[in-house]
């Protein structure tokens, strides 16, 4: 019996040392963790948003800015322009934002093909299907009357993403 006990007597003093040491080593590779996380997001996320905006999921970073370049066209009403938004952005490529008039949130994106991509937004159908996406949400919850498109720049697909995340 005095083996043992003498066994457990080092063990109880360097416990606490012990304790510490993961507690630390624990701390250190969450914060670590994190930290590649934001960066990974910022360097591979597709869809980046500013102000207050419409966001996908918590893993996407907001960006928060308070300049925004001049639009190139800007449609007032993205309900009653429905037509003309699709027929003028014909097989271009660009920059995007959606403002929603009523809450004053924006959301920004870009695509390869602009008019497809508008097509997706003035389909309902597609807009229940991805309902979980708070830009869809939004535009069946306040309708496309409350909603302004405002092309921000047409521009070569290989700076696309570039320029997105230059704006924001």
């Amino acid at each position: 019996m005095e083996g043992a006990k003498g066994l457990e007597e080092p063990f109880c003093k360097n416990h606490y040392l012990y304790l510490a040491f993961w507690v630390l080593l624990s701390c250190f590779l969450f914060i670590i963790g994190i930290k590649f996380i934001e960066v990974y997001n910022e360097i591979n996320s597709l869809s980046l948003f500013i102000f207050n905006t419409y966001s996908i999921s918590s893993r996407y970073i907001r960006s928060y800015s308070t300049k925004l370049p001049k639009p190139i066209k800007i449609y007032e009403n993205s309900d009653i322009q429905k037509l003309h938004i699709l027929e003028e952005n014909k097989g271009k490529f660009g920059v995007y934002l959606l403002r929603n008039l009523k809450n004053k949130k924006i959301y920004v994106g870009s695509s390869i093909d602009l008019r497809r991509r508008f097509k997706e937004y003035f389909n309902i159908d597609r807009l229940l299907r991805h309902k979980n996406l708070p830009i869809c949400a939004a535009l069946i919850k306040y309708g496309y009357s409350q909603f302004s498109l405002e092309i921000l720049e047409y521009c070569d697909t290989s700076v696309l993403l570039k320029k997105k995340n230059n704006i924001i």
